[in-house]
């Protein structure tokens, strides 16, 4: 059995008309091209559906019992294909997006507010996690997009890189740091900071570069969220070696960021989603305005292109 959307509205508009001239003229078609509809609807249905005279067209016995089920499934149908296309007109749908915290409390508000303030009738729900967390909800399609630092070599995600930051110094803009042109690892450690606790991607990363620079990092204090820090430098409490990023939201507090000497330690920022999902037009928006969002805080965006497999590991950052 084949019946065509095209049979079901000629066979609705003649129930409801009585009149083949009348039910083509609604539906935008021939009169000729009608009659022929309705005879293939029969025949697939295997009965008459209405009873014809000369002068008159009605509902057959049959024609009323699918009359019915024909107005439910068209209406369904017709409902169906509004919310498909509310969807891909962004007026409706949500957004599930993870990062970690720090990202998720400093950079994507300006993107959800931008974001919001085009589409406001999709929804946008954040996880602020780890990035272990992170890329579990998104394996288990708990979230649409992941957003930090992520691995390029997994196979079952689509990995997409954003942005690269390096690590600089971050202090109070009337710290000592600030009067040196580009300080070194060595002229960071002679003054007290603030460092993350070990364990996390961005601890890894600047025990490297002080490995790197031939000095032990021994930090005043360790604390778990980069918040605590940049609280802490805003009190002159030391310094602290994190990506320029960090700053986004807190220039009002006095901290600057002040570019370190070799070596230079870096990290990729990215966006992912499962490899066999297709982003949603909502969550391709959202991207978009992200990477508007970094050209306007002045932070160089990559190209929109997709990591292979046989791409460098990046670290994972769990702050």
């Amino acid at each position: 059995m084949k019946i065509t959307i095209r049979q079901v509205r000629g066979f609705l508009a003649l129930a409801d008309t009585g009149s083949f001239t009348q039910a083509a003229d609604r539906i935008g078609l021939s009169q000729p091209t009608l009659s022929q509809a309705i005879r293939d609807l029969e025949q697939n249905v295997g009965a008459t559906l209405f009873d014809r005279t000369t002068r008159t067209v009605c509902l057959s016995e049959a024609g009323m019992a699918f009359q019915a089920g024909a107005s439910r499934s068209l209406r369904e149908l017709e409902n169906a294909v509004s919310e498909v296309r509310a969807l891909a007109e962004l007026r409706g749908g949500r957004i599930r997006i993870a990062s970690p915290p720090h990202m998720a409390g400093s950079l994507l508000p300006y993107a959800i507010s931008d974001f919001n303030e085009e589409y406001p009738d999709v929804h946008v729900e954040i996880s602020d996690v780890t990035v272990e967390q992170m890329l579990q909800r998104l394996r288990e399609n708990q979230v649409d997009i992941a957003i930090g630092t992520i691995p390029s070599s997994s196979a079952d995600l689509r990995v997409t890189r954003l942005f690269q930051e390096e690590l600089m110094i971050l202090c109070r803009h009337d710290h000592a740091l600030t009067r040196i042109d580009s300080p070194s690892w060595a002229d960071a450690e002679r003054h007290p900071s603030v460092a993350l606790v070990r364990g996390s991607g961005l601890r890894e990363l600047t025990d490297s570069g002080f490995e790197q620079a031939g000095i032990t990092y021994r930090p005043r204090w360790e604390v778990e969220q980069i918040s605590t820090i940049l609280g802490m430098l805003a009190k002159g409490l030391g310094t602290a070696i994190l990506p320029r990023s960090a700053l986004i939201g807190a220039e009002a507090r006095g901290i600057v960021a002040i570019a370190l000497n070799t070596p230079r330690v870096t990290r990729d920022i990215s966006h992912a989603c499962l490899s066999n999902r297709t982003l949603s037009p909502a969550s391709a928006a959202f991207i978009l305005q992200l990477r508007n969002v970094l050209q306007r805080v002045s932070i160089p965006v990559h190209p929109d292109r997709t990591f292979g497999n046989d791409s460098q590991t990046l670290k994972q950052d769990e702050t």
